[in-house]
């Protein structure tokens, strides 16, 4: 996966996910856990009152060393002030100890491992993104996961199938997405209210955005539906997915791109370009700063200018704005199209090496990060703020924390809340990331690219599709 997507997702979930966890192997790894700010009263594991069956979620006889390679971006997550998740594992796994090194993303991911592994940095586990485990499977760097599963049905029970299809790549599954976070519309309800606009539930259509977004407009008193972007990949994507665009075909066993061959492609994209460009329904970065509005973000949420943001749960990590703002909202997943319903999602995926020589340690590592008992325990500390979070909802906390963790459960949070909540667990069931031929991040970035041209009506939009499988067949589909 390229570089936009790391940028945003290594921000916000790479640093919180392990940046204590490798804290041992820095010199301010040995500092007591912080504070969990919940009522947990179990003592950790490994001392005399140590729970001893698995009642509670936790796995017994973790023990030994896993060396952690953590794909990112502008950051050092191993600073120990950067979070608390270490923590965790210090309370109720002591005898579990971490090697973590740090490679950044990168334009490709698995250039940078390969100097890592030629230097004898050969990890046992990888926390990376299902975008690049075509790359990885290329590079024998990347080892399935099925055998390990099947071992173990009890615990494939426990997860949303969106964790392990996002991952899946020539039939087998390369990783679980220990954080699924699928794309939804947060909507401010107050402002709908206000406009006289029936606020929009799951089954509302691509036409049916529009025209809400139409209906939404007051420029005189700088409110608007949404603001359009027309390079937005991942808005780009789902539209793609409503429409039914495969994007690809198999020939003699091997895929070839064909996104000029399906006319719902160009129909998706004639109505991309209705929403973004022809509509007349985005405020300007001049009729945004008379109201004294910076952006997108600021005009919904801290101002409510803006009837719908498209976002997941991930843009709210330490945002105190869930809980200042001054009106209410509540969370639909993605609109319909003539191919069904959208259900993108972006997601951290915990893989493991063919080479490590702890597969099984490993295997427990992925589950305890995919477990119940983590989600409801550990806890980021946002390292500006130094606000701690924990990772799920749970009913004593207000502010939306990181994300929501892999398990299919319906967590309860404060009725304010809870509306919103449910949106995002309904969006997440049947979540998953656009295939194309195992080059779906790919063909996404290389179809925004060219965007600015079919908005200028330089590019026509078959023109831009067939350049789209040119590009993706010479540059991508080749070297398989």
């Amino acid at each position: 996966m390229k570089k936009g997507f790391s940028a945003m997702m290594s921000l916000v979930l790479a640093a919180t996910l392990l940046a204590g966890c490798s804290g041992g192997s820095s010199s301010s790894g040995g500092d007591s856990p912080q504070s969990s700010g919940n009522n947990d009263t179990k003592k950790p594991e490994g001392t005399a009152d140590a729970p001893k069956t698995t009642d509670d979620g936790l796995i017994p006889d973790v023990k030994g060393e896993l060396s952690i390679l953590v794909v990112q971006d502008h950051m050092n997550a191993a600073a120990p002030d950067l979070g608390g998740i270490y923590d965790y594992f210090k309370q109720y796994y002591p005898d579990l100890k971490f090697k973590q090194q740090d490679i950044k993303h990168e334009e490709f991911a698995p250039e940078t491992l390969t100097k890592a592994i030629a230097a004898g940095n050969t990890p046992d586990v990888y926390v990376t993104v299902p975008g690049d485990i075509p790359e990885l499977y290329d590079k024998k760097y990347i080892e399935p996961l099925d055998d390990l599963l099947k071992a173990d049905p009890q615990y494939m029970d426990t997860l949303n199938p969106a964790v392990l299809n996002m991952n899946k790549y020539n039939g087998q599954t390369y990783g679980i997405t220990w954080m699924t976070l699928p794309q939804t519309w947060m909507i401010n309800t107050d402002l709908f209210e206000k406009m006289s606009v029936p606020v929009p539930t799951d089954d509302w259509t691509i036409d049916e955005f529009i025209d809400i977004n139409k209906k939404m407009v007051d420029k005189a008193n700088g409110i608007t539906g949404s603001i359009p972007n027309a390079q937005d990949p991942w808005v780009l994507f789902s539209w793609l997915e409503a429409y039914g665009v495969k994007g690809f075909k198999e020939v003699d066993g091997k895929p070839v791109s064909s996104f000029a061959e399906d006319p719902n492609a160009i129909k998706a994209l004639e109505k991309w370009i209705e929403y973004t460009s022809k509509s007349n329904i985005g405020l300007t970065g001049d009729e945004l700063s008379k109201f004294g509005l910076t952006d997108p973000w600021s005009a919904y949420w801290t101002k409510g200018h803006v009837g719908m943001v498209p976002w997941s749960l991930w843009g709210q990590p330490y945002n105190v704005d869930t809980k200042e703002n001054q009106f209410n909202w509540t969370v639909v997943r993605p609109p319909q199209g003539p191919g069904g319903r959208a259900a993108i999602a972006y997601g951290m995926s915990l893989a493991i090496f063919p080479t490590s020589q702890n597969k099984d340690l490993a295997m427990k590592y992925i589950k305890i990060m995919t477990s119940k008992h983590f989600y409801e325990h550990a806890r980021s500390k946002d390292p500006k703020t130094n606000r701690e979070s924990p990772l799920t909802l749970s009913p004593s906390e207000q502010v939306f924390p990181v994300g929501i963790p892999a398990i299919n459960e319906k967590f309860q949070t404060t009725p304010e809340n809870q509306a919103a909540l449910d949106g995002f667990v309904r969006a997440m069931q049947d979540a998953k990331l656009a295939d194309y031929g195992g080059f779906g991040q790919t063909a996404l970035n290389e179809l925004t690219a060219l965007m600015p041209d079919v908005v200028a009506g330089k590019l026509q939009i078959a023109d831009t599709l067939k350049q789209l499988d040119q590009t993706m067949n010479t540059k991508y589909y080749s070297t398989r």
